[in-house]
Order: C-alpha cells, then structure tokens, then sequence
C-alpha cells in the first residue's frame, strides 16, 4: 500500500484503514509529475493545506516515489477539497538564471544551472547533481542568453531539446538530479497479452511522421572543408554528410515504403565531424518515426506480487508484446498514472518522452473503491435465487494452486478465466482466511472473512439482522461513504414513520403529516403537502392552534378560559380571560 506524509510529519495514507480520497500520482518523462487527492470537509488536516508551503510526499514500501509542493486546492460542491501537487522539479522554474555565454561540455553546463539554484534557495530544497551521462561527441557545446531566463526553460531549451534526460531520485532522504544520456534500461518486465496486459490502444499521428531528413551541422566559418584529415561537405553554408553517405545528403527510413517520402531539416549546430552528424540523424530519425506511435496500455505492475520482479520506472525502455494486436516491440515509458489505493488501474504510456513540464493533468475518470454498507430486508427469496444463479454459473472457473518458499501447497485460487493475470472474479483462500476480489487477483479484496472473526463486505444481505447493538463508534452514511446514505424506520404495521437522510429528518404519521428537520427548515406539513408550522429567524409560525387550558406569555399572562357554575353543580365554559402572572416570595400568585 502507498504511504502519503504530509508536511514530512502527517501520515494521511497508511493502509485500508486509512486513506485518502481518489490519490492519483501522474509521472512524466522530463517533467515534474502531480499527485492528486480529495480531503474530506471533516479530515483532521483539513486546514494544513497551504498553496507553494504544504509538502507531500509518497512512498512504496519505503522508497520514496514523488515530493511535492501544493500548487491548487479547489473547494468542491459538498465542502471537499480538491488538492493537486506539483513534483519538486518544479523548483528550478522558480529561479531565473541571469545573461551568459557558455563554452564547454553538457557536465559542466549543468553543473553552472544547479549550483547557481543551490545558491538562490535554502537547504530544504537544495538539489545534489548526481548522474550526468550527457555528453557531446566533441564534448565542446556553445550556448548563451542575453536576458534572464528560469532555470527550467534553459536546461528544457538548451540541454534536454537535444536528446537528454532529466530525472529526480532519493536516496536515503537526499535530493538527486541526473542528466542522462539515455531515457532508462530495458525492463526485465514486460508488458505481455495473457500476462499482465489488460487494454491497449495503440495510435499514430500521421500529421507529424517524417520519413526522411537532411541533417545539417555547424556553419561553414566554424569548422575547415578540412581538418584532422576529416572531408567535409556544405548545404547552404552548414556542415552536411554527403562525405561519409555515398554523397546522399538525406537520412532515409525504411518507412517510406509505408508513409511515402516526407522531408524535413534538422539542425545540429555544435557538431563540426560529419560521421558524428550521420550517426545523430539517424537516431532522431528513428525517434521521429516513434515520437508520432503512442502506446497506451492499462497493465499490472507485476512488482506489487513479488518484491524480486523489478518495478517499471518512467523512462523505461519496455518490452510490449501482444500477438492480437500485432505489436511486438520496444518503447520508452513516457507517462504513468497511477491509481494509489489500486494499482491494478494503472494505465501506461509508451513512445517517446514529450519535454515539457506540464503544470496540469486531465481528470482522472479512475475513481477510488468507494465503501458502500447496504443493510436491506424483505428480499431473502429473491436473494436465494440470485445467489442459486451465481453458483450455478461456476462451473466454467478455473482452480489455480499457489506455493510457500519451501514449495509446498498453500493457497487455493477460483478465477473466472484461465489465466491468473487476466482474471477479473477471484477468490483466495488460505490459512488466514477467504477473500473475494472482481477487479483481478492483482486488486483488492474488498469482501473478505479473515482468521480473527473479522467479516468485511461491500453488502450485507439479509431476510432478518439481528443483535444486541452495533458498536462501530459512528454509524457514518452518505457524504464519501455513501452518497445517498439513508436510514429508515418503521412502526410494526411495516408503515414508514421516519428517515434520516441528505435532505435531512422527516417524521410521519399514518395520515400522511410529515415534520421536516435539516439546514434549510423546521416545518411541519399536512397530507396534501401544505404548510401548517414553521419556525423562522427565532419565531413559530403556524396557520391554526387549539389550546385546551392556557397560555402563558412572557412569564406575566396567563390566558386561559372561564367557566361558570351553574345552579345544579355542572359548568359551562363562558369565555377566555387573562390573568396577571406576579412573582413573590412565595413563588407565582395570579390576580
């Protein structure tokens, strides 16, 4: 289960027992990723949220997965609150670098970005330049600004517009930044139909292929026709490859036989040798061809059912088979979104990286597992029925057999199809208990009944439920548990007398009046609907009222009615009068 700290001190997500609302976590390749989750009107941390101060970070058994800064919160129709979190990446587009010139190599060129930001911010930010793999073939670069620019922008523009990788990691709770050459390794792991593939949609923009390129180098006056022995060759003034490419000056893929021709210029400007522009051209053509084919897959990180699978990584080149769909090959995690509370939602993105740093997130249409307890009655037939019907179309599962360390039998799995990784109706059973899963055995198993007498379910259903009280502390309906939580009462001729409800409390009598309790009204209604009390800014109001003795008025009048003795001992009421109401020592005398 992931972890969520808030502010380094709050852990707001520890387990099933708690959680929070909808956490979804967004990774990028080169961008600083966001975490998004809903807090209850009533969490107690409700008001700790504070937009550029509130940190949060995740974790996975103990590996730190995202840290970020609170960028949004956004107050929701029933008092919730949205909040979204930026990764801490985001940092380095809060400070401007000021006008230089630079001459040197990719590590050097890095090195004067983060140092100048480690210099601008304090220590809790600080960032320690770890991996740098990014280099030149003449490991000499030129770059400069004449005005201010955020950091960000000039290492995106300037560093990673030419085929790096940047990447945050932590170590034993210190802020690592590499520059990489290369996007990631190739996973052991892969995405695999009947294995751990569960959807797929696999596109191309067809807007943007090119097929063929003419790579052009630097400017005529920057480099000799020769040196080092070394021919070259110029198109409009710039180093092209015509020398080392049988006087070819285009890059062509083999995708032309399937695109047709389409021609486009790129520009390397730093590179003066012409076999070090050829072997540049044709790594961006094969990017280019790739960059316009996206992957998206919902799959299972098999990580989460043994700790010796390895975990996929944005930036991973991953290994995608599937025969259906005719895809087998290779290509880079560019996006992951992750469901925290069930990582068998998780969806996938494959292609190559996007650099940008996105500081938004299209809403997620994966919604957490919302608890629902419905207690309901007077059904057991039907139930009977229904569940005589399920068991019934059983007989098609499958059984699968699972093994301790030492090899011996240990769990029993039923599934609905014959494949583990594909199976959406599981249930598990061993020595601690029998859990049921209908979101795959890599979900969660909501229902389950476990050693120590606990019985959780989604629906509890039952002809009678009896017992001698509840003891659950707070009975909790509607809001995040149950939209629509509803209790109802009913009088022993199985007439409805009450609810407690969204609307709030409404009582009943047999005739049909009704008395309504919530934010809005303190009313009382006839059968037909229509008003006879209410009680508004501190005043009763009500159309008629019979008073059989008396009325007092502010503790000083009583108004009450008057009777006459007749002659033979009987009474006849004659009237109401009014009678002053006087405090005494004694205590209250009328006069």
């Amino acid at each position: 289960m992931y972890k969520i700290i808030l502010n380094n001190i709050h852990e707001i997500q520890t387990g099933i027992d708690k959680v929070v609302i909808k956490p979804k976590l967004t990774e990028k390749l080169n961008s600083a990723g966001e975490l998004e989750y809903i807090i209850p009107y009533d969490d107690e941390f409700f008001y700790d949220y504070e937009e550029k101060v509130t940190l949060v970070e995740v974790k996975y058994a103990e590996r730190t997965e995202f840290k970020g800064i609170l960028a949004e919160s956004t107050k929701m129709f029933d008092g919730s609150k949205k909040v979204v979190f930026e990764g801490e990446l985001t940092y380095l587009n809060n400070v401007l670098y000021p006008p230089y010139s630079f001459a040197g190599d990719y590590d050097e060129y890095f090195r004067n970005f983060i140092d100048y930001y480690n210099s601008k911010v304090d220590d809790s930010r600080k960032m320690i330049v770890g991996r740098v793999t990014m280099t030149d073939s003449n490991h000499y670069i030129v770059r400069s600004s004449e005005s201010y620019q955020s950091i960000w922008k000039e290492i995106n523009d300037k560093i990673l517009g030419y085929g790096g990788y940047i990447k945050l990691r932590y170590v034993d709770g210190v802020r690592y930044i590499d520059l990489l050459a290369e996007s990631g390794d190739t996973t052991a792991q892969k995405i695999e139909f009947g294995v751990n593939l569960l959807d797929l949609e696999d596109y191309i923009d067809s807007s943007d292929i090119v097929t063929a390129i003419i790579p052009l180098g630097a400017s005529k006056s920057d480099c000799d026709e020769k040196e080092d022995d070394v021919e070259r060759s110029f198109t409009t003034d710039k180093l092209d490859i015509a020398t080392v490419n049988d006087g070819n000056i285009f890059i062509e893929s083999p995708m032309i036989e399937k695109y047709g021709r389409i021609e486009a210029i790129e520009n390397w400007d730093d590179v003066t040798v012409p076999s070090n522009l050829k072997s540049k051209a044709e790594k961006k053509l094969s990017e280019l061809i790739l960059s316009n084919k996206t992957i998206t897959a919902k799959a299972v990180d098999l990580h989460f059912s043994s700790d010796e699978i390895p975990y996929f990584k944005i930036g991973d080149v991953i290994p995608i088979i599937s025969k259906p769909h005719g895809i087998d090959t290779t290509a880079i995690l560019t996006e992951r979104t992750r469901n925290l509370n069930n990582p068998v939602e998780d969806t996938f993105t494959l292609g190559t990286e996007k650099k940008t740093l996105s500081s938004s997130v299209n809403d997620s249409n994966n919604a957490t597992n919302e608890i629902e307890n419905k207690i309901t009655g007077n059904f057991i037939n039907d139930l009977i029925k229904n569940q005589t019907k399920l068991l019934a179309d059983g007989k098609n599962g499958n059984i699968f057999y699972g093994f301790n360390a030492q090899g011996k039998l240990s769990e029993i799995y039923f599934t609905d199809t014959d494949n583990i990784a594909t199976a959406v109706d599981v249930i598990r059973l061993n020595n601690k208990g029998i859990g049921f899963s209908n979101d795959g055995f890599y979900g969660s198993y909501k229902n389950a009944w476990t050693i120590d007498g606990t019985l959780n379910a989604d629906f509890i259903n039952a002809g009678t439920l009896s017992c001698n009280f509840i003891n659950g502390g707070i009975l909790r309906l509607g809001n995040f548990v149950n939209r629509d939580g509803r209790i109802e009462i009913y009088n022993d001729k199985n007439i409805l007398v009450s609810t407690y409800d969204k609307d709030g409390i409404k009582i009943f009598n047999e005739n049909g009046n009704s008395i309504v309790m919530n934010d809005v009204e303190f009313a009382g209604y006839d059968n037909a609907g229509n008003v006879i009390f209410t009680v508004q800014n501190e005043k009763f109001v009500m159309n008629r009222a019979e008073v059989r003795t008396s009325i007092d008025i502010a503790d000083r009048l009583r108004m009450t009615y008057m009777d006459r003795k007749n002659e033979d001992g009987s009474t006849k009421n004659v009237g109401v009068g009014f009678i002053s109401i006087v405090e005494t020592a004694k205590g209250r005398s009328m006069s």
